[in-house]
């Protein structure tokens, strides 16, 4: 019984000293993170200079990224889309029709990798 006590007596302390949570928010609170850009302008100056391959990529990024469409290690793009579409996972379409154009990569973002 005393062991027992012990520890949901251990499980509703707080922390004490330098294990308190730390605030990340608010006025008078330490903030550790930085905004990633400065403002809107930078972004939409981002999206305008942006090419189409790079866009292109990052859909595929994306869709190599998203497990619901099964692993992804030891296919190409193709092969697991194609994969994804026999078992009814339905696939983005703008993929296939990504993966069709000469411009893109077949591998995957994690060919090499893992």
């Amino acid at each position: 019984m005393e062991r027992k006590q012990q520890v949901l007596g251990f499980a509703q302390r707080k922390p004490v000293g330098d294990r308190q949570a730390k605030h990340v928010s608010g006025e008078g609170k330490q903030t550790d993170w930085k905004p990633a850009k400065e403002s809107a302008v930078e972004v939409q100056n981002d999206a305008a200079t942006a090419s189409p391959h790079d866009e292109t990529e990052r859909a595929l990024q994306l869709f190599d990224m998203d497990m619901a469409f099964g692993p992804c290690t030891g296919l190409s793009r193709r092969e697991r889309w194609e994969r994804a579409s026999r078992l009814g996972l339905n696939p983005p379409p703008h993929v296939r029709t990504l993966l069709d154009s000469a411009s893109c990569r077949e591998d995957s973002v994690w060919e090499g990798r893992v």
